[in-house]
């Protein structure tokens, strides 16, 4: 007597299980396998294929252990792990993605931090609230007129350079 009561649990448990399980399986039953995979994320299409199969697949192998059938052979197991693979693959093609933006967001907040400025800037990068103070003025290069010259008389130490001469370009009046 006393175990046809906890046979009776068992059945009263194991039917609210089933009863659970259709709740929340209908509504992806009710949805083609295109309607659940359609994104604009490939990743997320991944993942809803992989739902899906897995529900399949672990559903069957819960029939079959049900009905009593040696699953240790049966082709099911090969299926399942065909399926927990991809599932592994797409985790491990997140995790990658998830580096990379954290990476991405690493190198954004080191260049602010070295730049000394948000990603927006305030001004154009040329405007003069850039190039306020002084400025290095360049010599002109005719005032090197002192410096050590060559045999030939040219500015130049090598003697490459002597060999070639260069001539100042004559200053023409322009007619108007």
């Amino acid at each position: 007597m006393e175990n046809i009561e906890k046979v009776r649990k068992f059945a009263q448990v194991f039917d609210e299980s089933v009863n659970d399980f259709n709740e929340g399986v209908d509504p992806i039953l009710r949805k083609t396998l295109d309607e659940l995979a359609t994104s604009d994320n490939a990743l997320k299409s991944l993942k809803a294929y992989n739902s899906y199969g897995y529900i399949l697949i672990s559903s069957l192998y819960a029939y079959l252990k049900s009905t009593g059938m040696d699953t240790k052979d049966h082709p099911i197991m090969k299926e399942l792990e065909r399926i927990k693979l991809y599932m592994k693959k797409a985790k491990d093609i997140e995790s990658r993605m998830a580096v990379k933006d954290s990476t991405d967001e690493n190198t954004s907040s080191v260049l602010k931090t070295i730049l000394g400025k948000d990603s927006e800037p305030n001004s154009p990068a040329i405007s003069s609230s850039n190039f306020k103070g002084t400025h290095t003025k360049f010599e002109d290069s005719t005032k090197h007129e002192n410096a050590p010259k060559s045999k030939d008389g040219n500015n130049n130490k090598s003697p490459e350079a002597s060999k070639y001469k260069v001539s100042k370009p004559s200053k023409s009046k322009k007619k108007k």
